[in-house]
């Protein structure tokens, strides 16, 4: 068998002056910088030291591609810069830092790795301008809350005489502005942090801004607390429809059947709003779709009634509340089912809606002293005027025919004598009976 031998490469001859040249490069920021000749020679290396790299390195090159990647928010980037000698404390000619550059753009990952490699939270531009001012200014909450984490002091003006808090607030940044309230111990309590927290994620819900919710949630928001109206988190980020701050809250852990002081849901603020997206949503995390307010209410009476006195789109929802097994015969405390709800208020769509989701548009009341017992919701129609409702009614199939059975003095009447006995009111109703 034969035996393997390794042959040494031969050192260059003494006395010669042979070189190689061997080019280092340095990169970041996708842009490669000039090279460094490390010269060999007599079989060795003649390396300069990490002064002498950093001499011959361009270090413009290396700031300018840390400034680069913290404005956009590409931490590798960013990182390797760093490891290429950046100076981390460098300024452009306005006096921006790259620190500056992150939180104007709002990239909190950024930030945190130029606070760990450590970037000084408080230095300022030529207009006085911290990393915190630039962030709070710019509506950029979780850039906020990653600087103010870090401990950037909340205190600093610019040359203007504004600070963070100020800025946020002028800019109408209400979800910032409370966050930078909260855990403010200039003479504050801390049941007073938590309350400014609270709001910030009130403010948070209700615009749709998910990083603000959640760095309203680290800065030690209660989730379930309630503002002045009774409503929380969830109920707001339902109420406008934002369906991916409902989510975050919803994954963060939020009861999904809290209720305000009325015993409204977050499912029934959707539903009354018309906010299909948010009721599938919420349909999705489980919600309750029965569940019932102070008033026996539930979510699909809300939408038939067409939303809050000022609105009027809650039938949009209908379908996706049926869908999710909302029932669409569930009576109230008075014995009104969500059909009746649509006729009281004139809502021809609702009408419409429930009728193809399977409601039988010829139950009656049933609950006594509720001033409907024993009318169809056609002879709720006649005896309120509601025309449009009472078409609608017709086409879904409504019985013309059938009687009151009240045990008044509308025992036995139908919806048509109903109508004619209201005189002008219930007239537009009769002519579409006879």
């Amino acid at each position: 068998m034969g035996s393997c031998s390794s042959k040494a490469a031969s050192p260059a001859p003494n006395g010669q002056n042979d070189r190689i040249a061997v080019r280092v490069i340095v990169q970041g920021a996708g842009q490669v910088d000039g090279g460094v000749r490390v010269v060999v020679r007599g079989g060795g290396v003649e390396g300069p030291t990490k002064t002498d790299l950093k001499q011959q390195i361009d270090p413009g090159r290396q700031n300018a591609a840390l400034f680069a990647a913290a404005k956009g928010g590409d931490v590798a980037a960013l990182e390797a810069a760093l490891r290429a000698d950046a100076d981390i404390e460098a300024k452009d000619p306005s006096g921006w830092t790259a620190l500056m550059g992150a939180a104007n753009q709002g990239h909190a990952a950024a930030i945190e790795a130029l606070v760990r490699a450590g970037a000084a939270l408080d230095a300022t531009n030529k207009g006085g301008w911290t990393a915190l001012i630039f962030a709070a200014s710019m509506g950029h909450a979780d850039a906020v809350a990653a600087l103010l984490k870090a401990g950037a002091d909340r205190a600093i003006k610019n040359s203007d005489g504004l600070t963070a808090l100020e800025l946020a607030t002028m800019s109408d940044k209400e979800a910032v502005a409370a966050l930078l309230k909260s855990g403010d111990d200039g003479g504050g309590a801390a049941s007073a942090g938590a309350s400014t927290a609270n709001e910030a994620l009130w403010a948070a819900a209700k615009g749709g801004d998910v990083a603000a919710l959640e760095a309203a949630l680290s800065a030690g928001a209660d989730l379930e607390a309630k503002d002045s109206d009774c409503t929380t988190a969830l109920m707001k980020a339902a109420e406008n429809c934002h369906v991916a701050a409902l989510e975050a809250i919803v994954r963060a852990g939020a009861a999904l059947e809290a209720t305000n002081d009325s015993g409204w849901t977050a499912l029934m603020w959707a539903a009354c709003m018309g906010h299909t997206a948010a009721v599938e949503a919420l349909a999705r995390a489980g919600a309750a779709f029965d569940a019932k307010d102070g008033q026996g209410t539930t979510a699909l009476m809300h939408a038939a009634s067409g939303g809050p006195p000022w609105g009027g789109g809650g039938h949009a929802a209908i379908p996706a509340l049926l869908a999710g097994g909302a029932d669409p015969d569930a009576a109230d405390t008075n014995g009104s089912n969500a059909l009746m709800y649509a006729v009281r208020f004139g809502r021809a769509e609702a009408v419409t809606a429930l009728a193809k989701g399977g409601a039988d548009v010829n139950a009656k009341a049933t609950v006594a002293g509720g001033g409907l017992e024993g009318l169809t919701p056609l002879m709720a129609a006649a005896y309120y005027g509601k025309a449009e409702a009472a078409a609608a009614l017709l086409e879904g199939g409504a019985d013309a025919a059938a009687t009151a059975s009240s045990g008044d003095a509308d025992d036995g009447k139908t919806a048509l004598e109903l109508a004619t006995d209201r005189g002008e009111e219930g007239k537009a109703v009769a002519a579409l009976l006879r």
